[in-house]
């Protein structure tokens, strides 16, 4: 691959270059890169007893555009990187402190939120050692 991205980058087909058979792809990060076509081998290993030794055979090639759509990502996956819009959906729960934290601060703006849940009680989870150390300091509001 050409540029920095690795596998999970996430980013937008802008271009598709046929002379080169390439997709040029914008990350999120604004860095654009150049997909190419990747190859490789299926393989089936077995020991032949002739030449006392395990041998390989191609049982199959793939060729393929290393790309996915990502029409979603995770709470987790999202931490670290920012949008202008986003879908929150908390139809499964939260089930980790500091989750809905980061699900609604990935947004650049309050117009880019959509909630297509109810934000309860129950999704707002607070790590227990964050909230000893603020009654330890008086720093509760």
């Amino acid at each position: 691959p050409e540029g920095r991205w690795v596998n999970g980058s996430i980013g937008r087909v802008i271009d598709f270059d046929a002379q080169q058979n390439t997709v040029i792809v914008r990350l999120n990060s604004g860095l654009t890169v150049n997909v190419t076509r990747f190859s490789w081998d299926l393989y089936k290993f077995y020991y032949d007893e002739d030449l006392r030794q395990i041998v390989s055979e191609v049982t199959g090639s793939f060729k393929q555009l290393p790309l996915r759509l990502a029409w979603a990502v995770t709470i987790h996956k999202s931490q670290g990187q920012t949008f202008q819009s986003v879908v929150i959906d908390l139809g499964a729960g939260t089930f980790t402190p500091g989750q809905l934290y980061v699900a609604l601060s990935r947004c650049t703006s309050l117009k880019g939120l959509k909630l297509n849940t109810k934000i309860m009680p129950r999704h707002i989870q607070i790590d227990q050692r964050i909230l000893a150390f603020y009654k330890s300091r008086n720093l509760e509001s």
